[in-house]
């Protein structure tokens, strides 16, 4: 969304900072001639309501970033963010062609009006998916707003940590960057479908070679699933998420059988109802792009190794579906972040916002769509 100051090329990333609800994804991405490794990486537990209006609250939020800065072994003080994907507001709508700071006003009093928050407060960017304008010659475009208070209390807490902001991102756009590496040409110009399961919603991208050609928000998260199973196995919904947690590691714990038969199938339901929330994406893009559909899925996010989503995706969007991308970014991952994290990383693939997010610091200079 917004850019902060100049990174560098080649070599090691910027730190990328994912938020979420209640904690902080930090990693750091080497790039040495295409091939990704692990520099430096934490995670913060920030407690609800830490950038909340409480002083104190802030500050202790402020401190264990610091300490992560610390003990992450991040090299350099630069950093990309991403607020809450709850925070963050993004919208498709079609605009008239128009100068890029007179877009930028029109989509902010559209997202002012549809969120409730006066223009003042909000920060608001554009994103042109290139599609082909209507019979009105407008052409799609992406609205993102958050409320600057959002927006300053991240970047208070980063500064405050000894971090230097270089621009505020969106988490899909970390997303997109790591994903399409191999896709910066236009004869690279692969169009492919973008999956990311998260803790509160879940987001479906299509990627048009490096550009994202299509973005939508839907509400069923690992959250939705854990509720659920919760409900139906009759627990809190805490156990029930270290539960399902543990069940998507490869080397995690077992869990015994009848009890795992009973997670997957109180999940089911809810994962049904995602694969065909995507397929209806895709199906609006098809219609809408008038061009190639995605050749694939790509799926990723915290919970995208939830057992049977990936085949309920594959049959029901009829598109083979895969957890990784041909450059192999997510197994670069698994390699380093599980040593840096003693263990604790979770699901790797829970990681690809904050590596994207890293890595946009060593993005050459050329004419982007996206702030």
């Amino acid at each position: 969304m917004r850019r902060l100051g100049t990174g560098r090329h080649g070599g090691n990333g910027c730190v990328g900072i994912e938020f979420d609800a209640t904690r902080a994804r930090m990693v750091q991405i080497r790039d040495h001639r295409g091939e990704l490794t692990v520099a430096g990486a934490a995670r913060v537990d920030l407690g609800d309501d830490a950038f909340a209006e409480d002083v104190r609250q802030r500050q202790s939020a402020a401190d264990r970033l610091r300490a992560a800065v610390v003990s992450g072994g991040f090299l350099g003080r630069q950093c990309t963010i991403a607020l809450p994907r709850e925070e963050v507001h993004v919208q498709s709508v079609r605009l008239p062609a128009m100068p890029i700071d007179e877009q930028r006003e029109a989509a902010a009093w559209e997202a002012a009006d549809r969120i409730g928050v006066a223009r003042a407060q909000l920060e608001c960017d554009v994103l042109s998916t290139g599609g082909p304008p209507d019979a009105k010659d407008r052409q799609e475009t992406l609205v993102i707003a958050a409320a600057s208070s959002s927006l300053t209390s991240r970047l208070d807490a980063v500064i405050a940590a000894g971090l230097r902001p270089l621009a505020v991102d969106t988490h899909f756009g970390g997303l997109a960057r790591l994903l399409s590496r191999r896709h910066r040409r236009d004869s690279d110009a692969r169009v492919r479908a973008v999956v990311e399961v998260g803790d509160a919603g879940s987001t479906v991208l299509v990627l048009r070679g490096a550009e994202i050609a299509f973005c939508k928000m839907l509400p069923v998260g690992g959250r939705h699933l854990d509720e659920h199973v919760a409900d139906r196995l009759d627990q809190d919904v805490e156990s029930v998420r270290d539960l399902r947690l543990a069940m998507l590691e490869p080397d995690g714990p077992e869990v015994d059988a009848s009890t795992a038969r009973a997670v997957r199938d109180a999940v089911r339901t809810v994962v049904a109802e995602l694969a065909r929330d995507v397929m209806l994406c895709l199906r609006h893009f098809a219609v809408s792009a008038r061009g190639s559909g995605p050749e694939c899925v790509l799926l990723t996010g915290v919970h995208a190794r939830e057992r049977d989503l990936a085949e309920a995706l594959s049959n029901t969007c009829r598109l083979p579906v895969q957890l990784d991308d041909e450059t192999g970014a997510v197994a670069a991952l698994q390699a380093g972040l599980p040593g840096l994290l003693h263990g604790a990383s979770g699901p790797t693939t829970g990681w690809t916002i904050a590596a994207g997010l890293s890595l946009r610091s060593l993005e050459r200079p050329q004419r982007r769509r996206a702030a």
